[in-house]
């Protein structure tokens, strides 16, 4: 810490040091300065920097600049070996150094002592300024007269809006316009480019043909299923009938049967065996009888064995034969003839289902084919109503003007809202590209302000001030039901004097006198504080704190309704 003078520093100590080489060679240069920042005391302890000596002073940068140059310089010297240059950059370094050392405290010194004595007198002034007594205001009375201005704009109550009402088409370029101003019914009003729409509408006549063909094949589709299908289905249950009567006349009379005729051939094969032992013993016994010879009687004898042994062999073989018939042969043919029929049922019902699917189907795709038709016959019916569209002409009279109104403002159906419309431009379809206004049938729109809604009345007259013409006349007001159109803002409107003629669109400014008073108390605005902006208070003379109620406010004063009269004293601030 520093003192020059009255004024304190504090100095700051900047060493700069530069280290440059080529090849085996370098050198080092250095130099060391103070910078010195002046601040002043307030109070005992504390410290305040002083605004406009807080800054370097210019020639501590000036000089802090000529340092860098000359370590600059030295740099360019020992780079390309100028011994000499390096010598004399030497030389202005040193010097620039001393010089920045030498001179900077002092020179702040002197620059800032007369700032410090500013600041020191700014001081005193601010203390004899609270040793003034604070001002007062004398309330007193007076006649108030409240205006307010509501900005207008001028509409017309009979519109006719022209809309781009297409149903199909939405290619919509401009080939001809008629320019904005007086219009009478049937004037063109634009014309749309027709070569896409009626290339569209060639297109949509080919397709809605196939359309029908299309309709019509499925419609004989459905006839040819229909009717096969009620065919197939007899033949169907035809067969399913079958099938569970021959099942019914295996079990019941075929099984049977076949059972019956391996018992008799059981019966029989025994009774062939029991034939041939009875030849044989007969044989033998009138052999014995007759007493053939004995060669006769052998040959005889070993026939009917043999008959005898043949018929043995057989009725085993039958015996094994019926054997597996029973065992076998008939659980095989029990199980394939249930198969059978339950493969014949299985088809019968794949029969049904698929037959049913099958009409399903074609029913869906008639009804298809129907839909379509009928949307290719929708669309093609559009674009020839689009295409009737395509030239729009005037269905009133009156002034066109470009775009839409809402409420008295125009906006367009261009980009961003524009209402510029020329020859090529594009335009949105479904939208209202153009309105036809009656000049005769005019009012005033506004937006009224939340605060004035209870002051401005249905009713109550006000001046009218158009905006270009300058024209002033009389207007009087008609206040719609209190539902807030947007934030705070609410509908009224003016209808002007009879004989007034006006432009739609044209803005003005309708003056309101909202509130009149004789011999009212007031106050200065800045005189009465409040903390919420609900309840209001004012200081006294003797500083004493008084609730006061407020009405209306003017340019400068505001109501005083209770809480002081006229001739009391109240400060003009509030006090610290």
């Amino acid at each position: 810490f520093r003192t020059f003078g009255k004024v304190h520093y504090v100095s700051i100590p900047l060493s700069i040091t530069t280290c440059l080489g080529r090849g085996n060679m370098s050198v080092q240069a250095a130099a060391e300065i103070n910078l010195c920042f002046p601040f002043r005391f307030q109070g005992k302890e504390k410290i305040a920097f002083s605004r406009e000596l807080q800054k370097p002073a210019f020639f501590q940068r000036q000089q802090y600049t000529l340092l860098v140059r000359s370590l600059r310089l030295i740099t360019f010297s020992f780079l390309f070996e100028e011994y000499t240059m390096k010598y004399l950059s030497m030389l202005l370094l040193f010097a620039f150094a001393l010089a920045v050392v030498q001179s900077p405290c002092s020179a702040i010194a002197q620059d800032a002592t007369p700032q410090e004595e500013k600041a020191e007198k700014k001081e005193g002034d601010d203390k004899d300024e609270k040793t003034k007594e604070p001002k007062t205001i004398k309330l007193k009375t007076k006649d108030l007269a409240i205006y307010k201005t509501v900005d207008g704009v001028v509409e017309s109550t009979r519109v006719t809006e022209v809309e781009t009402d297409f149903e199909q088409w939405s290619d919509l370029v401009i080939g001809s316009i008629r320019p904005q101003g007086t219009v009478s019914v049937g004037d063109e009003l634009i014309g749309f480019e027709t070569d896409k729409i009626d290339k569209a509408l060639a297109e949509a006549e080919l397709s809605l043909a196939g359309a029908k063909l299309d309709a019509e094949d499925a419609t004989l589709s459905m006839n040819e299923v229909t009717k096969t299908a009620e065919l197939n289905k007899k033949i169907a249950d035809t067969e399913w009938k079958q099938s569970q009567e021959d099942h019914a006349y295996y079990f019941k009379t075929e099984k049977p049967e076949q059972i019956k005729s391996l018992e008799f051939s059981e019966r029989s094969a025994g009774w062939g065996i029991e034939n041939a032992q009875e030849e044989l013993d007969q044989l033998k016994k009138m052999y014995n009888e007759d007493q053939l010879t004995e060669e006769s009687e052998l040959i005889v004898l070993k026939r009917a064995e043999r008959s005898l042994e043949r018929t043995k062999f057989y009725n085993e073989q039958g015996r094994v034969s019926r054997q597996r018939a029973r065992e076998v042969e008939l659980p095989r043919t029990d199980f394939e003839k249930n198969n059978e029929l339950m493969l014949a049922q299985l088809e019968h019902e794949k029969f049904v289902i698929t037959s049913q699917i099958k009409k399903s189907r074609t029913e869906i795709a008639l009804k298809k084919s129907e839909f379509e038709l009928g949307e290719k016959a929708k669309k093609h019916k559009e674009l020839v109503g689009d295409r009737e569209k395509m030239s729009i002409k005037a269905t009133a009279g009156g002034l066109l003007y470009y775009g839409s109104c809402n409420r008295g403002k125009w906006s367009g159906a261009g980009r961003s809202g524009s209402r510029e419309m020329t020859p090529g431009q594009m335009v949105p379809v479904n939208t209202v590209i153009m309105t036809i206004v009656d000049p005769a049938s005019i009012i005033i729109r506004g937006d009224l302000d939340e605060e004035l809604v209870g002051l401005v009345k249905t009713g109550m007259s006000g001046t009218v001030k158009m905006t270009a013409t300058k024209q002033t006349f009389a207007a009087t007001a008609n206040v719609p039901m209190a539902i807030p159109l947007d934030s705070g803002k609410f509908d009224v409107k003016f209808q002007p004097a009879q004989g007034v003629s006006l432009l739609p669109g044209a803005t003005c400014k309708v003056s309101l006198l909202v509130h009149e008073a004789k011999n009212q108390l007031v106050a200065p605005k800045d005189s009465v504080f409040s903390d919420d902006e609900i309840n209001h208070y004012v200081f006294l003379a003797d500083g004493s704190k008084v609730m006061v109620t407020v009405g209306m406010e003017s340019d400068d004063d505001v109501e005083i309704l209770d809480g002081l009269s006229a001739g009391q004293e109240i400060l003009e601030k509030k006090p610290e």
